[in-house]
């Protein structure tokens, strides 16, 4: 049995390299370590999991989207997904508020006469845009029968006509857009053109390049926003 130390009966120990146990003369040569925790970015790892949940929609569609495919991919545990959402109908509400808030990024930053083309930020230009159009679509089919996801598709939808209305007006004011169009039928026209080219780019992207979709985009609306000076343009109607 090893002698008594001066800490009491039992002695203190280290081990060495070599893999042996060492007592120590005194209380003083022992050394305690202390490990600092790793500091999380915690609004920065739920943005990591929210936008691996929108990839994994995208792949695989929104009834098939699982906890632990979301973790593996963001090289967490399904409890490090459930400490930051309340389940995985939270973390897929995220999701699509991210992907809400990118379609109508464009519009928060419009600036007099450029209507059209940020309108055209939020068509599925590219392969970011059809991924965000997918999990925008995804949402659309289950809102059908779920009045609180309709509810936030609603919201959505309020918010974008609101900033619509809000740019349209501004162009009357300074003579860029006719002032006896109505704004509010006029911002529902954009809407209504962008969901309808945003569907078909995004069931058929082959079809639909960014170049055509931002060519017919300009081709309905031009020739309702423009000025009093400068008669809105008859359709041309085809030949039979």
């Amino acid at each position: 049995m090893p002698a008594e130390s001066a800490a009491g009966p039992w002695p203190l120990l280290r081990q060495a390299r070599d893999g042996r146990w060492i007592a120590l003369d005194s209380p003083a040569d022992l050394y305690i370590i202390m490990i600092m925790p790793k500091l999380v970015d915690h609004g920065a790892q739920r943005r990591r999991i929210a936008e691996a949940a929108i990839d994994a929609i995208a792949e695989s569609g929104l009834d098939r989207v699982r906890l632990v495919d979301v973790a593996r991919a963001v090289e967490a545990t399904t409890g490090t997904i459930t400490h930051y959402f309340d389940g995985k109908d939270a973390m897929l509400t995220v999701a699509l508020d991210r992907v809400a808030e990118r379609l109508i990024a464009g519009l928060e930053r419009l600036e007099a006469g450029s209507l059209v083309e940020a309108a055209a930020l939020a068509l599925p230009l590219g392969a970011g845009g059809r991924r965000d159009w997918q999990v925008w679509l995804s949402f659309w089919g289950r809102a059908i029968a779920s009045p609180e996801l309709a509810a936030v598709h609603n919201r959505y939808y309020a918010r974008l006509r609101t900033l619509l209305v809000e740019a349209i007006r501004r162009d009357q004011a300074s003579g860029g857009i006719d002032r006896s169009l109505d704004a509010g039928e006029a911002a529902d026209a954009v809407i209504t053109a962008v969901d309808g080219l945003g569907v078909r780019a995004s069931l058929d992207p082959g079809a639909w390049p960014a170049s055509r979709q931002r060519a017919l985009l300009r081709s309905l609306l031009e020739p309702l926003l423009v000025p009093r000076s400068q008669p809105r343009k008859p359709r041309r109607r085809k030949a039979r």
